[in-house]
């Protein structure tokens, strides 16, 4: 079934492909080789570039808000963006309950924005966004912390939102 969890117990390779097995050998996934080598070696030079990013964070700063940090200031540096799923993936969130998943990841998210707030920085979680009928933009999450904060009052949330990740992008790139 699509969007549900499976736990891969064993994997093969078949031509260019790995091919991800669970605990019955069935085929629960399939991805080419070339693009996991492509992945691996993407997440390492990330990784190794990362570091630098927290050295002003502060000392109390929780082990998963620094990676969520880290992996935020590397996609501005990129001037890219990334999906809510993949940053979950990345931080191992890996809760069954969707609502506690999302949950997880808003408290990571709204730590993340305390540290920007304080240091007068463009919200790093603006790179976090989720398809609407509208295309990509940042989830309601976003919206509500930047209202409580006094960041977002009647202005358009498509403007707000895309001009902190143009400075996101500006600021650590």
């Amino acid at each position: 079934m699509d969007g549900e969890w499976k736990r891969v117990e064993d994997w093969e390779i078949v031509e260019d492909d790995v091919v991800f097995l669970d605990s019955d050998r069935k085929e629960v996934g399939r991805k080419d080789i070339h693009q996991i080598i492509s992945d691996f070696v993407e997440e390492q030079r990330i990784s190794d570039d990362m570091e630098e990013s927290t050295d002003d964070l502060p000392d109390h700063t929780d082990d998963k808000v620094k990676k969520l940090y880290q992996l935020l200031t590397q996609v501005a540096r990129d001037k890219k963006w990334i999906t809510y799923g993949q940053v979950a993936d990345m931080l191992d969130i890996n809760i069954s309950n969707a609502d506690e998943r999302w949950r997880v990841l808003g408290k990571l998210m709204d730590k993340v924005n305390d540290i920007d707030v304080e240091k007068d920085r463009p919200l790093l979680t603006s790179l976090i966004v989720t398809e609407t009928p509208e295309g990509m933009m940042a989830g309601e999450g976003f919206f509500t912390y930047a209202r409580q904060k006094g960041l977002l009052s009647n202005e358009n949330k498509r403007v707000f939102w895309a001009e902190q990740l143009k400075r996101s992008h500006e600021y650590w790139g």
